[in-house]
């Protein structure tokens, strides 16, 4: 395994070390870990900056709804008002940016986690947010 790729590692399990002191277990919505994903990446010192996401959910036209396939994929299904058929939309609009709720930078070297950004979970509402289905 590189070193680079412990490093990466690392970072995560420093980041969420941070988070969960901060936030306890027993303090964080039932919901939260079922919508939420980390992105991580290196900055300019060469330092890992590690995001914890929140993805929106997208807003719907009165004439969309959500189908489920077997395999439970999503797929956005509009209806045509005139003639009542039914399509698959392909692409329901520009890309829902995702919501950072928390994020650390973190020097591995130095062994320090630096709070970049804080939310607290209790301003966060769960039915705003997509459930992860990575």
């Amino acid at each position: 395994m590189s070193q680079k790729y412990n490093d990466h590692d690392k970072a995560i399990l420093m980041a969420c070390k941070k988070f969960e002191e901060i936030h306890p277990n027993v303090e964080q919505p039932e919901w939260l870990k079922y919508c939420m994903t980390i992105n991580v990446v290196k900055n300019n010192k060469k330092n890992w900056v590690v995001k914890f996401l929140l993805f929106p959910k997208p807003i719907l036209k009165d004439n969309q709804y959500w189908e489920w396939e077997d395999d439970g994929t999503p797929l956005l299904v509009q209806v045509d008002a005139k003639t009542n058929k039914k399509s698959i939309v392909i692409c329901g609009g520009p890309r829902i940016e995702p919501e950072v709720f928390f994020e650390v930078e973190v020097d591995i070297n130095q062994n320090v986690v630096m709070i970049l950004k804080n939310t607290q979970l209790d301003k966060l509402d769960g039915e705003k947010y997509e459930i992860n289905r990575r």
